[in-house]
């Protein structure tokens, strides 16, 4: 398998609202300056998961998962790095280079 060039993956990243992205698979709501859910990775009936739209960062205090798009992708959908780049890239719109 080909190696995706390290400046695609970051172009994907920038492309990639995290608040969007997550918000397509839960419900998030606004508060102050982070968005929050209740976390899709474990059984909760308040809300700990967190995500950060300045840092494109997600957070759950409950569970410890964290990460970013590329993160939440892999885990959420059980995806291969390659798999979860190729899905966020079509998503933005990005053509990921062969080589």
């Amino acid at each position: 398998m080909s190696q995706i060039p390290l400046e695609t993956t970051d172009r994907i990243l920038a492309a990639t609202d995290i608040v969007a992205l997550i918000g397509s698979y839960i419900e998030v709501k606004r508060a102050g300056p982070v968005h929050k859910a209740l976390c899709p990775f474990h059984d909760e009936e308040s809300p700990s998961f967190i995500i950060s739209p300045a840092r494109q960062h997600f957070h759950c205090f409950g569970c410890g998962k964290a990460g970013d798009a590329l993160t939440f992708v892999r885990e959420i959908d059980h995806l291969t790095l390659p798999e979860a780049l190729q899905k966020l890239a079509e998503r933005a719109g990005i053509t990921i280079p062969k080589s």
